[in-house]
């Protein structure tokens, strides 16, 4: 339940991170959690380091798809999808994961 213009973000959240229990899903530190029983794979990895720029990119995807004023069907949808992937990646691969190097050195550098 998303609230907007209350408190929902602040008081409650952060009672719910130091519980550290979301959903009756333990995330704890211990090695018998759940979430440390799913098997990880490349793929895991991959969409979770394009997640965040998925999530900036298929906005502005949505937008020029818009402007083209076609007929929505699943082609043109996972094309849409698609097209922000592409997007994520490249801006993943090209800007963050130099950044993040970048930032491990110069941490390096200072310990």
């Amino acid at each position: 339940m998303f609230i907007i213009g209350s408190n929902f973000f602040t008081y409650p959240f952060n009672i719910a991170l130091q519980s550290r229990s979301i959903n009756r899903i333990n995330i704890g530190d211990s090695d018998d959690t759940f979430i440390n029983k799913i098997k990880k794979t490349y793929f895991d990895e991959f969409f979770g380091n394009l997640s965040y720029g998925l999530f900036l990119s298929h906005y502005l995807v949505i937008f020029e798809f818009e402007k083209l004023e076609i007929q929505w069907n699943s082609k043109w949808i996972l094309l849409m999808l698609l097209f922000s992937t592409f997007i994520s990646a490249v801006g993943f691969f090209c800007f963050e994961k130099p950044v993040i190097a970048w930032r491990k050195k110069i941490r390096n550098q200072h310990n």
